[in-house]
């Protein structure tokens, strides 16, 4: 389902693709919805995304692959300190939680209600990139636990604004 309204805590920004004014993203305007979300990981990946930048998830997330491949946000510190945390347990390294400012560029609302999870044929959760968008939002109950943001590339990345460590 797309929607055309903004999401909260947003604000207005340069667009990350513009360099025209027929850009897509933009309709020309120049402008696009930024936000300032959370992403969560371990202190080795952090230090890693500082030197290079993001390398977007093939899988989304700890053995899952909720809407595809993309870099996964959310503005709830409980879900991304939760990421973080089985970042954490997995590599060895502190669990960190990135404060972003992401450019959302053309972003799809999507309900994930019929799918909750189980991603089975048919399921159109990760069809948001073929259709266009550069970003997808899943509002909390709306097939997942707590707000899921998932952004195209590394190029929507406009900062990383702090880092803050999560206890175990």
């Amino acid at each position: 389902m797309v929607m055309s309204y903004q999401l909260p805590d947003t604000f207005s920004g340069s667009c990350f693709g513009c360099s025209s004014r027929g850009c897509t993203i933009c309709d020309g305007t120049g402008r696009s919805q930024h936000r300032r979300v959370l992403h969560g990981t371990d202190k080795a990946s952090a230090d890693r995304i500082r030197a290079v930048g993001f390398n977007p998830s093939a899988g989304g997330g700890e053995g899952g692959h909720m809407l595809g491949i993309g870099i996964y946000v959310t503005n709830d510190m409980t879900k991304a300190a939760k990421f973080a945390r089985m970042r954490s347990r997995k590599t060895g390294s502190p669990a960190v939680v990135l404060t972003l400012i992401v450019d959302l560029g053309k972003l799809k609302f999507h309900d994930a209600t019929n799918c909750a999870g189980q991603h089975r044929p048919g399921c159109t959760c990760k069809n948001w990139q073929a259709e266009g968008y550069h970003s997808q939002y899943i509002a909390p109950g709306k097939g997942c636990a707590g707000e899921e943001v998932v952004i195209q590339s590394s190029s929507q990345v406009i900062s990383i604004e702090g880092e803050q460590y999560v206890s175990q």
